[in-house]
């Protein structure tokens, strides 16, 4: 699968504010899975505290991959579901965001 054909998959499962696709725990978790599954690479993930009417990001529960790989050297993908899979983290909301793998 694509990159957007994996997001056209999880789509049901996210909320929308604004120009921003979040996905709670379970259902980040969820994506995470499929990307790897599918051979895909992690680009970020950042998380937000949402309310009815405010969407708070946390800048400590986010990560580009891209620009700064793992803090620990870790696999991306292991250090995302470490990430979102914390239990601490279970009222936080995450975007996602995918890429095609590298064509060397």
């Amino acid at each position: 699968m694509t990159v957007d054909e994996i997001m056209a998959k999880h789509r049901a499962s996210g909320i929308q504010r604004s120009s921003i696709l979040m996905f709670d725990q379970s259902s980040a978790m969820a994506l995470i899975k499929d990307a790897q599954h599918e051979g895909l690479e992690l680009g970020l993930i950042d998380a937000f505290f949402l309310t009815e009417s405010t969407t708070q990001p946390s800048m400590a529960d986010s990560i580009d991959f891209l620009t700064y790989g793992t803090p620990d050297g870790s696999e991306s993908f292991e250090y995302a579901t470490k990430l979102v899979g914390d239990s601490s983290r279970s009222n936080m909301y995450f975007e996602v965001i995918l890429c095609a793998p590298h064509q060397d």
